[in-house]
């Protein structure tokens, strides 16, 4: 039997493609509700994220929602949120989307269009990353410090709540080696390589659709177990939970952590110290979702566009805001409008 700490998406879905190959296994989550950080608040007209405000949806994701039964409550993005606007200059300024709007848009200075141009010339082999480099020392070498503070650095936050200068381009986009390793050129790459194009994706009640789906299919989910210990006994796990005061044990061949880093060290500790140290070192970005909701007449701005991002150089209070009403339908009363900020 495999064992699975934790039911956010990644335990989820574990657990379902593992019931599907007919696998035994038990998933054990010690909040009473699954999900982990997608969670959707839901009152009156409002469908409100807590956590992940959309998806970004594959063949292979769509295939997993139909197959969950709730591809009727799907809800593409509206067309305006392909806009994205950054603060530059003391203003809101609509980003460039393609290499000819990059060129001739005055997004960047000249000197910055000019890197651009070059860019596009660069033959295989005339830049050479390493997976050992992290985002911001990529798009340095492509790009430049302007396209890195006001493209890369936003794009990012908004993503990962992440900083450039610590996330690997290896893990995050491993497919920008690939293209400059063929193309040199990264610009060229993406408009050649261009495949399958994801859409973005909710649901009409929230984002929590999602992971409730998965849960009511697996059959062998416990919620509100807390796993206190683990031990190694004869190649086998065991694992010890509790449930309503009481303690339950179950044995396992393989176990599969999908929780917060944080629980998995201190559950690793007496079993793997060394693994367990690295875990407990993983930084997570503190951010908190703020959610206001006006009347649409007292806004003064038509809201064309997903919403507007704060490179960290302006070092402002937020770190940008979705205009949630403006992404997708049914988010509040029609008179109304929602901004998700991040703090």
């Amino acid at each position: 039997m495999i064992g699975i700490i934790g039911a956010g998406i990644s335990g989820l879905s574990t657990g379902y493609h593992l019931q599907k190959a007919g696998v035994d296994y038990i998933l054990l989550e010690a909040s009473d509700v699954p999900g982990g950080y997608i969670k959707t608040y839901r009152e009156k007209n409002y469908v409100l994220e807590i956590g992940p405000n959309s998806l970004m949806a594959d063949s292979e994701l769509l295939t997993l929602i139909k197959e969950l039964g709730i591809e009727n409550e799907l809800v593409a993005s509206n067309p305006v949120s392909k806009n994205r606007y950054i603060y530059k200059g003391r203003r809101y300024r609509k980003l460039p989307s393609g290499p000819l709007s990059l060129l001739f848009s005055n997004y960047f200075s000249i000197s910055t269009r000019y890197l651009i141009l070059k860019e596009l010339f660069l033959k295989p082999g005339s830049i050479n990353s390493s997976e050992d480099d992290s985002l911001e020392t990529f798009f340095l070498r492509h790009f430049g410090r302007e396209v890195v503070n006001y493209a890369l650095d936003p794009f990012i936050s908004g993503i990962y709540a992440g900083n450039p200068k610590e996330l690997l381009v290896s893990e995050t986009f491993p497919s920008l080696l690939e293209i400059e390793k063929k193309y040199g050129s990264v610009l060229k790459g993406l408009a050649k390589a261009a495949g399958e194009r994801k859409a973005s994706y909710n649901f009409k009640k929230g984002m929590q659709t999602l992971t409730d789906a998965l849960a009511a299919k697996l059959k062998y989910i416990n919620l509100g177990t807390r796993v206190e210990k683990i031990e190694n006994k004869d190649n086998q796990y065991l694992v010890t939970a509790r449930k309503n005061g009481e303690l339950k044990s179950y044995t396992c061949q393989e176990l599969v952590f999908a929780s917060d880093t944080a629980s998995a060290a201190s559950l690793l500790e007496p079993l793997a110290p060394s693994v367990a140290q690295k875990l407990a070192a993983v930084e997570y970005a503190p951010m908190v979702a703020v959610h206001s909701i006006y009347k649409k007449h007292h806004i003064g701005k038509v809201l064309d566009g997903f919403g507007a991002l704060n490179p960290r150089s302006e070092d402002l209070f937020i770190s940008g805001t979705i205009w949630t009403s403006s992404v997708f339908p049914g988010r509040c009363a029609d008179d109304e409008v929602v901004f998700t900020s991040f703090v």
